[in-house]
C-alpha cells in the first residue's frame, strides 16, 4: 500500500460523520434492536464509571413523635468502571468503482459511493454493538476477545437471576407455566415491579405451544395438540404478566450466522418504555474525534473519514468508535435457560 492521507475533495470527515450518526440512529430506531433497553449515553472520555443499583425497593420506617428519623441507605450496589473497547471497520473503493463514477461526469456519483461505503461500515458497527447488548443480557458479563483485546468481567448480576427449570421445556409435560409465574414473582420480589417484557426465540415459543400446562390453560376441552402464540400470551396476561415478544435476529459472522440472543433462553426485562432503567449503550471518545485532520465540530457516536492511497489510487472509508453496552441495574435482567442446548448457530460471544 502507498502512502495515505485524508481525502476531503468529495465529502469531508464532518460530512461523513454527520451522515453516519444519523444513519446509526435510523438503524437503531427501525425496530428489531435491543437499543430501546440500552439508550445511548455519550461521554467525553474512554472510561465510564457507574454505580449498580440494587435493593431499590426498601421500606421507610414509622417513628414516634420526637424520635430520631431512622437511618436508611442508598440501596447497596457497587461502583464499577471500565474502559470502552475500540470498534471499527474500513472498506475500500477501488479503481474500477472510481472510474465508473468519473465516467458519469457528475460528482454526485462519487458521493453515492462514499455514502454507500459509510452505510456499510456503520451497519457493521451497529451489528457489533447489538451482539454486545445480547451478550451482556445473556451472561451478565462484559466479554470480548478479538485482535489482542481481551476482557471477561462480571458486572454485578446475582446468581439467582440466571435460572434453569427443574424439567427443561423440551418435555411437553414440564411445568413451563408454573416456571414463568414463579420466576416473575421472584423478579418482582427483588425489583419491586413485575417484568415489563418477556423475550424468547421462536424455538422457545414453539416449545410452549405444545406444552401441556399452556394447552390446558388455553383450551378448556384439552383437544388441541398445539396452541397459538396469541393463546400463550392471553394465558400470561391473565396472570398479570406481559405476553412474550419473539426475537430471532442474527448477524453474519464470517460465513456463519451469529444469534444476538440465546435461542434456548427466556428473558425477563423491564418495560421497553422505561428508558435507562436497565442500562445504557455508552459511547466514548476516539482519536479521530479530536484529530485536526477530521476537524469535527461536535461529539457523536461514530467518527468516519475517507483516506486516499496513491499506489494504486484508491480510497478507504473508515469508521471508528469506542462503545460498550452496560447493565447499571443488572438484576433487572433475569435469564432462564429453558431448552436443552444442542448444535445451533453461534450466540453473541464477542462478534468478530
Amino acid at each position: 500500500m502507498g502512502s495515505t492521507h485524508i481525502w476531503n475533495e468529495v465529502l469531508s470527515p464532518e460530512d461523513l460523520t454527520i451522515y453516519a450518526n444519523h444513519y446509526l440512529n435510523d438503524l437503531q430506531t427501525a425496530g428489531g434492536s435491543l437499543s430501546a433497553y440500552f439508550p445511548d449515553q455519550i461521554i467525553n472520555d474512554m472510561f465510564f464509571s457507574w454505580m449498580t443499583e440494587q435493593d431499590t425497593s426498601r421500606l421507610a420506617e414509622v417513628r414516634s413523635a420526637d424520635a430520631e428519623t431512622p437511618i436508611g441507605s442508598m440501596g447497596g450496589g457497587h461502583k464499577a468502571m471500565m474502559q470502552m473497547p475500540l470498534i471499527g471497520q474500513k472498506v475500500r473503493i477501488n479503481e474500477m468503482d472510481q472510474l465508473r463514477s468519473f465516467r458519469q461526469g457528475d460528482s454526485r456519483f462519487q458521493e453515492d459511493d462514499m455514502t454507500k461505503a459509510t452505510e456499510t461500515v456503520v451497519r457493521a458497527v451497529a451489528n457489533r454493538v447489538e451482539v454486545a447488548r445480547g451478550d451482556v443480557l445473556t451472561t451478565g458479563r462484559v466479554r470480548y476477545s478479538e485482535n489482542g483485546a481481551i476482557v471477561d468481567a462480571g458486572i454485578g448480576r446475582d446468581e439467582e437471576f440466571e435460572v434453569t427449570p427443574k424439567k427443561h421445556w423440551d418435555d411437553q409435560d414440564s411445568g413451563a407455566l408454573e416456571d414463568i409465574i414463579s420466576w416473575a414473582m421472584d423478579y418482582e420480589d427483588a425489583n419491586g415491579t413485575k417484568p415489563g417484557t418477556i423475550i424468547a426465540s421462536p424455538k422457545v415459543i414453539q416449545k410452549l405451544q405444545t406444552n401441556k400446562q399452556f394447552r390446558d390453560a388455553a383450551n378448556t376441552t384439552g383437544e388441541l395438540a398445539r396452541v397459538s402464540s396469541g393463546a400463550i400470551n392471553a394465558v400470561l396476561q391473565d396472570q398479570g404478566l406481559p405476553g412474550i415478544t419473539s426475537y430471532s435476529r442474527s448477524v453474519r459472522d464470517g460465513k456463519a450466522a451469529r444469534r444476538i440472543l440465546d435461542e434456548n433462553t427466556l428473558y425477563f426485562l423491564p418495560p421497553e418504555t422505561q428508558s435507562g432503567l436497565l442500562g445504557y449503550t455508552v459511547w466514548g471518545q476516539t482519536v479521530e474525534m479530536h484529530s485536526p485532520e477530521y476537524n469535527l465540530s461536535g461529539a457523536g457516536q461514530i467518527a468516519v473519514g475517507a483516506w486516499r492511497e496513491n499506489d494504486p489510487m484508491a480510497y478507504w472509508v473508515r469508521a471508528n468508535c469506542a462503545v460498550q453496552p452496560i447493565l447499571t441495574n443488572p438484576n433487572m435482567a433475569m435469564v432462564a435457560h429453558v431448552v436443552k442446548p444442542g448444535p445451533s448457530k453461534k450466540t453473541g460471544r464477542g462478534a468478530k
